[in-house]
C-alpha cells in the first residue's frame, strides 16, 4: 500500500518569483533609456573617433562635455525667455492712497499690494523711494535702514499694506513723486521687480505768512509786523523767515530765526525797512529746517515822517511792566504793538495798547508767566486813522540779559592731583611760578553762540602763550587782558561744563600788589575779575556773567594748599 506524500506549498515561492520578475522587468524598463544613450554613444565613438585620433577617448569626452554645456545654455535661455514673456506686473498690483499734500506738515501715504493672478507670491519685498526733502517720520510696519519692507508671502485675497507718514519740505506747486519697487521670487527661482509710482502736487503750506492787510501808509524807516502761523498737525522744530526781495532786514540780518512752532501756534516777526522811493514791494519766504515751505509778498505806499514821538521804553525792576513814553498829535489815534519773547523761543503777542491822551506814559503789563522768563521785548508804534489805514513807525527792541553758569579758578594741580604748575608754592619774591587759569562754562541745553571770555590779570602776572581747550576759538593777550572768542559752544548734553585754560606766570617783586589775608600772610592775586558774554543759540537771549578771580591761597586747589610752605 502506497503511503501518500504531503504536497509542498509552492504559492509563497511562486509569489516571490513573480515579485522578482516584476522588479527585474521594471529595472529593465527604467534602464532602457540609459542603455540606449550609452549604446548610441558607443556606436558614435567607434564610428567617428576610434582609430582616427591619437587620443580618441579624450577627444570624444571633450566633445561630449561641450555638448553638455550647449544643452545647459539652451535650457537657461529657454527659462529666461519664459521669464521675459510673463506679465509685467508680475501678478501683483500696487495701489496708492494719499491725503492732500501740504508743505511743512505730516501727510499719511499708504501702498497696498494685491495678487492679481490668483497665485501665491513668495519672498516679496517692497522699497520706498522718496525725494530727500520728504522725510518719513513714522512707518507701519517699520522700514529697515535701506528703506525696504519684507512682506514675505502675498496670497490671493490677502492685501499687504505699508503706511508711512511723510513730512513735506517744499513749496506749494511742486510735484512730489512717490515711488516703490517690489521684488519677488517667481516659480523659476528668479527675482522679478515691479515698480509703482504716485505723483502728487503740494496744494498748500501749513506754514502761513500773513502781513497786516491794513497797511496804507508807512513812514520812512518802519517795521512791518509779519505773523507766522503753523496751521498743520506737525510740531515744527526749526523755522526761519528770510527776506528775499526789497531792503528789509530782521534784526539787522536777511534771515530771522523764528524757532519752534507747535500746531496752531503763531508768532510775529518784524521786518525793518528803510523805505525809499525805489522800493514799494517786500517779499519773504519761510524755511523749515533750511527748506523753503512758504513764500509771500506785499506792497505798500511810501509815506513821510511818522507823526508820533516815542521815547525809550523801559522795564520795571520786577520785569512785570513795560513803560512806553510817547507824544502824539491830538487828531490821531496812537497805539502800540508789543511782543514778548520768552526763554523757550516763544513770542507772545500782547493785545494792541491804545494811547489815550496826547502826551503820556503807557504801562503795558507783561503776563506773569512771560515776565519770569522774558528775554526780549519789541514795541512797534502805529497810528490808526479813521478810515482804518495805518501809519507804521520804527520798532524798538531790547534784549533782557540773564546770567550764565561761569566760574574761574587758578590751579597748580589738576583735580586728579597731577602737577600742572612749576615753581615755589606759594609764590615768593625773586622766583617765578607758573600756574593755569581755568574758565568753566555751562552751555546749557541749547548751546551758546558768539561767546566772549575775558580776564583781567594783575600787574606782574603774564600769560605764557600756552592754552588748552577742546573747542576751537581765538585766544589773545592785549595789555592786561586775556580774551578768548568762540563762535559756538554746543549743548552740554548733561556732560557738565566746558573748560578753557591758559598758562600764566607770576614773578613777584617788592612792588607786586599783595592781598592781606585773615591770618596775616602775604597773598598775591593771580587772576582778577573774569567775564563772559554770549547769546543762547536757540532763543537769542543775551547772557552774561562775572566771576571773581583767585589768589595764591589756591582756594580751588586742595592739593596745592596741602603742599605750600609759609
Amino acid at each position: 500500500m502506497a503511503i501518500p506524500t504531503a504536497k509542498k506549498n509552492t504559492k509563497p515561492q511562486e509569489s516571490k518569483h513573480r515579485k522578482s520578475t516584476l522588479t527585474l522587468h521594471t529595472a529593465s524598463v527604467a534602464m532602457a533609456p540609459a542603455r540606449s544613450i550609452t549604446s548610441h554613444a558607443r556606436r558614435r565613438y567607434h564610428r567617428r573617433y576610434a582609430g582616427r585620433y591619437r587620443f580618441s577617448q579624450f577627444v570624444f569626452g571633450f566633445d561630449m562635455f561641450l555638448l553638455g554645456v550647449i544643452a545647459l545654455l539652451a535650457v537657461a535661455d529657454a527659462a529666461l525667455w519664459i521669464h521675459s514673456v510673463t506679465p509685467q506686473d508680475g501678478g501683483l498690483s500696487v495701489v496708492f492712497t494719499s491725503a492732500p499734500l501740504r508743505a511743512a506738515d505730516d501727510v499719511p501715504i499708504s501702498v497696498a499690494l494685491r495678487s492679481t493672478d490668483n497665485a501665491v507670491h513668495e519672498d516679496v519685498r517692497m522699497t520706498w523711494h522718496l525725494p530727500e526733502w520728504a522725510e518719513i517720520v513714522r512707518a507701519e510696519p517699520p522700514i529697515s535702514k535701506d528703506g525696504s519692507i519684507l512682506f514675505g508671502r502675498v496670497a490671493p485675497g490677502i492685501n499687504r499694506t505699508s503706511l508711512i507718514v511723510v513730512h513735506i519740505r517744499a513749496l506749494p506747486g511742486v510735484h512730489v513723486p512717490f515711488d516703490v519697487s517690489v521684488r519677488q521670487t517667481n516659480i523659476f527661482g528668479l527675482h522679478q521687480s515691479v515698480n509703482g509710482e504716485l505723483i502728487r502736487t503740494i496744494v498748500s503750506s501749513a506754514l502761513v505768512i500773513q502781513p497786516p492787510a491794513v497797511i496804507h501808509k508807512a513812514s520812512a524807516g518802519a517795521s512791518i509786523p509779519v505773523v507766522v502761523t503753523n496751521t498743520g498737525s506737525a510740531n515744527l522744530a526749526s523755522i526761519a523767515l528770510r527776506v528775499t526781495g526789497g531792503l528789509g532786514t530782521i534784526d539787522g540780518k536777511s534771515v530771522g530765526y523764528v524757532g519752534s512752532l507747535a500746531p496752531g501756534a503763531s508768532t510775529t516777526v518784524f521786518i525793518d525797512v528803510p523805505l525809499v522811493d525805489s522800493m514799494k514791494r517786500l517779499s519773504w519766504q519761510a524755511d523749515d529746517q533750511a527748506r523753503i515751505v512758504a513764500a509771500a509778498s506785499t506792497s505798500f505806499p511810501i509815506g513821510g515822517t511818522f507823526p508820533m514821538l516815542v521815547g525809550a521804553p523801559s522795564l520795571s525792576d520786577d520785569h512785570g511792566t513795560l513803560r512806553i513814553p510817547y507824544t502824539t498829535p491830538s487828531n490821531m489815534h496812537g497805539a502800540f504793538f508789543v511782543t514778548i519773547q520768552d526763554s523757550n523761543g516763544r513770542r507772545i503777542n500782547l493785545p494792541l495798547v491804545n494811547a489815550l491822551s496826547k502826551n503820556d506814559v503807557v504801562s503795558v503789563p507783561i503776563p506773569s508767566g512771560a515776565a519770569a522768563s522774558a528775554i526780549r521785548w519789541s514795541v512797534l508804534p502805529v497810528i490808526i486813522e479813521p478810515d482804518g489805514s495805518w501809519w507804521i513807525g520804527r520798532r524798538t527792541s531790547q534784549s533782557v540779559s540773564a546770567s550764565i553758569p561761569f566760574h574761574t579758578e587758578a590751579r597748580y594741580y589738576s583735580t586728579s592731583g597731577d602737577q600742572l604748575g612749576v615753581g615755589p608754592l606759594a609764590p615768593i619774591i625773586g622766583a617765578s611760578t607758573r600756574f593755569w587759569v581755568v574758565w568753566s562754562v555751562d552751555p546749557g541745553p541749547d548751546g551758546l553762540r558768539d561767546v566772549k571770555l575775558a580776564g583781567r590779570l594783575p600787574r606782574g602776572v603774564l600769560p605764557t602763550g600756552s592754552f588748552a581747550s577742546t573747542i576751537s576759538g581765538s585766544f589773545a593777550h592785549v595789555g592786561g587782558w586775556v580774551t578768548w572768542s568762540i563762535p559756538f559752544i554746543p549743548p552740554s548734553g548733561g556732560a557738565g561744563p566746558v573748560t578753557f585754560a591758559f598758562e600764566a606766570e607770576i614773578n613777584p617783586t617788592r612792588l607786586t600788589p599783595t592781598i592781606a589775608s585773615a591770618s596775616g600772610k602775604t597773598l598775591y592775586q593771580l587772576v582778577a575779575t573774569s567775564t563772559i558774554e554770549a547769546f543762547d543759540a536757540s532763543t537769542g537771549m543775551s547772557l552774561h556773567a562775572t566771576s571773581s578771580g583767585d589768589d595764591s591761597r589756591w582756594a580751588n586747589d586742595v592739593t596745592a594748599q596741602s603742599r605750600m610752605k609759609h
